[in-house]
């Protein structure tokens, strides 16, 4: 189970070295394995890196031009009324315009047990990851917004990384419960602790 933080970037920018900044600045590689397509650059899994790291955009054209619809944001079968429904259709088209209003589309996953330095979880270090995003881009001028997977809501910069940060101790109580439950044995090596050198508590910017 993973924790996928999807972040857009709301102006034109180049790809390819944005894919090559986060992978040195934040996921702390300068050689990372990785696949390209012609609208896609993303991490080969199993090298030891912090998250997986997927970047989408649609060769210098608005996202939107992508046709990319995130079914997880609505299920036809989960309602009760006409009501619910349609509130629950519109938030999913809300969500899709979102999704697709900007130029590149960023994925991180990390396992929900991540445990970096100083017991830096894996909501931390994609706060990390937001704001480091947030400066780099703004030395261009240019902005983001983010998807909290936990509430389903979308946040401008770093607006809602308090109460995204705090989510982590329930889903790493969670984590816990259904690891004791099933009694994965293997549970350490699965979602284990970082490699050494990533980022830790003192690393993290101010929001």
């Amino acid at each position: 189970m993973t924790l996928s933080t999807v972040i857009v970037v709301e102006k034109p920018i180049d790809p390819k070295e944005l894919f090559f900044w986060v992978n040195k600045n934040l996921l702390r590689t300068s050689t990372p394995v990785f696949t390209e397509k012609k609208d896609s650059i993303c991490n080969s899994p199993g090298q030891g890196l912090d998250a997986l790291f997927l970047l989408y955009h649609n060769n210098g054209e608005r996202l939107e031009g992508r046709g990319y619809f995130d079914e997880s944001d609505f299920d036809p079968e989960d309602y009760f009324s006409e009501e619910d429904r349609i509130s629950d259709r519109d938030r999913a088209e809300e969500s899709q315009r979102l999704h697709n209003d900007g130029y590149v589309y960023l994925d991180f996953d990390t396992a929900y047990g991540y445990s970096g330095p100083d017991g830096l979880g894996c909501n931390e270090l994609h706060a990390f990851f937001i704001i480091s995003l947030v400066k780099h881009l703004a030395e261009t001028g240019n902005s983001l917004h983010w998807k909290d997977e936990y509430s389903g809501e979308w946040h401008s910069g770093t607006e809602g990384l308090k109460e995204f940060v705090d989510s982590n101790e329930g889903v790493y109580d969670w984590f816990k419960d259904v690891a004791q439950a099933l009694q994965m044995e293997q549970s350490k090596s699965l979602f284990g602790t970082s490699a050494p050198g990533t980022v830790s508590k003192n690393t993290l910017p101010e929001v």
